[in-house]
């Protein structure tokens, strides 16, 4: 049972930051998750980073009802990737991660991650056939490119994306090996 379904007026406020931040990892913009909410910007910002230990119990519920209503649609518009990057940017855990634990609980642990590559897929792309590749598929795509001597614009145009696009995922990897090293 939730601890927001409970007869007082507060709520622990970790599952309502916890949704609202999946909720972005899975590219819905702030504003998007502001009108649905019915609110303001600032005020998903705000639950979304709050260090606060409770929220109103009325407003758990309307994220968790959102959060159910919208973790597994693509959201519409333009920004979802800009929100993606945000959430990534930020630690934020996309909705999977989350799929059968009681989000509610302090204690709870995301899902781990286990990275699934099709290298048959990766190479089919880098062969120029149009195949649909996971954001880890797309990373090492690009390592892969970039190993073999090919340019971002390249790397780009297999991909299907801008060159600065392919650059970020260039970076990421720099990022990656000075981290590993």
């Amino acid at each position: 049972m939730h601890a927001w379904r409970g007869t007082s007026a507060w709520a622990p406020s970790i599952g309502t930051r916890r949704r609202l931040q999946a909720l972005t990892a899975a590219g819905w913009s702030t504003s998007q998750l502001a009108d649905r909410l019915g609110v303001g910007k600032s005020a998903v910002a705000d639950l979304r980073t709050t260090a606060r230990q409770r929220v109103l119990a009325a407003t758990a519920g309307d994220v968790a009802a959102l959060h159910d209503a919208c973790w597994w649609r693509t959201p519409p518009g333009r920004y979802q990737a800009r929100s993606e990057r945000y959430a990534e940017s930020r630690g934020w855990l996309p909705p999977w991660r989350w799929d059968g634990v009681d989000i509610d609980d302090p204690a709870a642990q995301p899902v781990a991650v286990c990275e699934d590559i099709d290298h048959i897929a990766i190479d089919e792309v880098i062969g120029g056939r149009r195949v649909r590749l996971t954001k880890a598929e797309r990373h090492r795509l690009v390592e892969v490119m970039h190993r073999r001597g090919a340019s971002s614009a390249e790397i780009a145009e297999r991909l299907g994306c801008s060159t600065r696009t392919v650059e970020r995922y260039e970076a990421a990897l720099r990022d990656q090996r000075a981290g590993a090293a």
